[in-house]
């Protein structure tokens, strides 16, 4: 054979495989994205099962949170009527006392303002005695 009738055939068989290497390549490509499609998939499905989860977590510690804000507010009501009666009762025992009691203070005070104003009145006249 010659070298003019080699040359064809090398060059078939070099396109062939070099055809047959380009088939496996994307074959293998094809696979491998289909494995990380796979893997992607399993692992958004983890990602919505832990996201399920921590809803769930969320969920209940949300419930407890307000089921202690109720509690709390009872409480608060609670502790709100108590003070309401408190007052009530202070309002019936001021209403229940001698006027003359209650009064004493203001009288005292009175008084207090009343001397002070004989004190200046006083004061005033000696200063007029001196002068005239």
């Amino acid at each position: 054979m010659e070298i003019h009738q080699i040359i064809p055939i090398l060059l078939t068989l070099v396109l062939a495989w070099s055809g047959f290497l380009v088939g496996l390549i994307r074959w293998l490509q094809g696979k491998n994205e289909n494995e990380n499609k796979e893997a992607l998939s399993q692992r958004l499905m983890a990602i919505k099962q832990n996201a399920e989860k921590d809803d769930d977590a969320l969920s209940q510690r949300l419930t407890a949170v307000e089921n202690s804000i109720n509690k709390q507010d009872v409480a608060l009501l609670q502790r709100l009527g108590s003070i309401e009666v408190s007052i009530a009762e202070m309002r019936a025992e001021f209403a229940a006392m001698p006027r003359s009691y209650v009064l004493k203070d203001d009288c005292r005070r009175q008084e207090d303002q009343v001397l002070s104003a004989l004190a200046m009145i006083n004061r005033k006249l000696d200063e007029l005695a001196k002068r005239g």
